[in-house]
């Protein structure tokens, strides 16, 4: 009955995926290397070489939640409940290729003004994580509008492949039994509890990021 199993780091041997498109090479000229080493581009600063490094200060965990696939359609409509309730961003992707690319372009900007590249001159290094609701693990595309619908995709697995450490989690509160707050009780009253993706209980999941008490700072992204 536990909710909540890590999934491991993406680099376990594995076959590096192919992506069928210019994403992955974006990846390894921003990132560097699957194996965490330096790309040869990121070995300068300002046309000189780099002498040995001084050891990181310290790591910084970068925590990206996953509450559900896609946002409802209703989301963005002002007169909508469901927006009144639970704003989406206009950003969230609305399709696993999107979702993709967002998530190798946050990797690759974080890279960038980290310690793993020189010519940012960070002291801090990175960890990237990313808590799914279990219910936003495999997520499907509604399909391109001939009445087809795509593959699922295993949002953990590709995340995994892309550099994320990945625990699938479910709310660490049991909404039931919230009591000394008369508007959190109506809030989470007024939905489904089955924890379902869509609904208040899967936004605590951001709460597990409190446990990463190992990191120097952990920032949560959304």
């Amino acid at each position: 009955s536990d909710d909540s199993r890590t999934i491991g780091h993406f680099n376990q041997g594995k076959k590096k995926p192919q992506f069928g498109s210019k994403v992955a090479n974006a990846l390894n000229i921003l990132t560097g290397r699957d194996d965490g080493s330096m790309n040869p581009l990121h070995q300068t600063r300002n046309g000189e070489e780099l002498g040995a490094k001084l050891p990181a200060k310290g790591t910084v965990a970068y925590v990206l939640p996953l509450t559900s696939c896609y946002p409802p359609s209703s989301s963005f409509d002002p007169s909508s409940k469901d927006n009144n309730s639970r704003p989406y961003s206009p950003n969230q992707p609305k399709d696993e290729a999107t979702f993709r690319d967002f998530a190798v372009m946050l990797r690759a900007m974080i890279h960038a003004h980290s310690y793993r590249n020189p010519a940012s001159g960070s002291m801090y290094d990175y960890k990237m994580y990313a808590i799914i609701h279990p219910s936003a693990k495999r997520c499907q595309d509604q399909g391109s509008g001939d009445g087809r619908k795509s593959d699922s995709v295993d949002r953990s697995v590709l995340l995994q492949n892309l550099g994320y450490h990945v625990s699938i989690k479910g709310s660490p509160v049991d909404t039931n039994k919230i009591d000394g707050s008369e508007y959190l009780q109506k809030y989470f009253s007024e939905y489904d509890m089955n924890g379902d993706s869509g609904h208040p209980s899967a936004d605590l999941i951001r709460l597990h990021a409190y446990e990463l008490e190992e990191y120097d700072a952990v920032v949560l992204v959304e």
